[in-house]
């Protein structure tokens, strides 16, 4: 672990980040980059390196204020992070946050199972990496089974996933919205 100022454009998003670019809106990126243009920078993003660049693990929306500032360089902190690790945080930083897409969050809460398919009870290993329970893994992961209909349904109406996951998957076996994908 080091900390120090990194160029702000060798700086990019994680590929398996939960939460979209759009995920926050103008206003709320304006407020943030008023904040930082007033006081600073006050917490450091969280990268890890990647060639000749670095993955963003926390700090996608102060990345995003930074760049609209023009601000060249960021403080950061560098991790030497694996996959499964980058995952683990990246999970954990956005769920601090104001609630994220349920099906992203299944999509990456998916991988890092897959990152610890070779260690015995993956699920509850991811469920420990997380700091979350193993309910809550397999919950993130009934929703990967999801129609594309179900999904889009579950996103546009900001249901709670854990709450209307295993009742969705019900639906769906007899689902009229399945059957228009087929």
């Amino acid at each position: 672990v080091r900390s120090g100022s990194l160029a702000a454009d060798s700086l990019r998003r994680h590929p398996s980040n939960a939460r979209s670019q759009g995920a926050y809106t103008k206003a709320e990126l304006a407020d943030l980059a008023a904040s930082i243009r007033e006081h600073g920078l006050l917490q450091p993003l969280v990268v890890t390196p990647d060639g000749d660049s670095y993955v963003i693990l926390a700090g996608h929306r102060r990345h995003a204020a930074l760049k609209l500032l023009k601000f060249q360089d960021a403080s950061c902190i560098v991790l030497d992070a694996n996959e499964q690790m980058s995952l683990a945080i990246l999970l954990s930083d956005n769920g601090q946050h104001r609630p994220v897409d349920p099906l992203h969050e299944a999509e990456a809460v998916a991988k890092l199972v897959e990152t610890l398919a070779d260690q015995d009870h993956p699920h509850d290993r991811a469920a420990a990496v997380l700091g979350k329970s193993a309910t809550w893994v397999r919950a993130r992961l009934r929703l990967c089974t999801l129609s594309e209909a179900w999904g889009l349904t579950l996103v546009q109406s900001h249901f709670d996933a854990v709450d209307c996951a295993a009742d969705l998957l019900l639906i769906t076996e007899r689902d009229p919205l399945r059957d228009r994908e087929t």
